[in-house]
C-alpha cells in the first residue's frame, strides 16, 4: 500500500474518532481535540507524500 493511503485512512480515523469524542460523546476536558491535531498533522503529511509519490520519488 502506498505511504500516501495509509497516511490517509489514519487520518480519517483520527478524524472519526475526534467526532465522535467530541459530539457524540461529549467530554469536557480539552484533550478530546488531540485527535484532530493528529488527523491534520497526518492528512498534511499525506498530501506531500502524495507529491513525491506522484514526482517519482519513494
Amino acid at each position: 500500500m502506498r505511504r500516501s493511503v495509509l497516511l490517509t485512512l489514519v487520518a480519517l480515523a483520527c478524524l472519526m474518532l475526534w467526532i465522535v469524542l467530541a459530539f457524540v460523546r461529549p467530554m469536557p476536558s480539552g484533550w478530546v481535540h488531540v485527535p484532530l491535531v493528529v488527523a491534520v498533522l497526518l492528512a498534511v503529511r499525506a498530501i506531500v507524500a502524495a507529491d513525491d509519490e506522484r514526482a517519482g520519488g519513494a
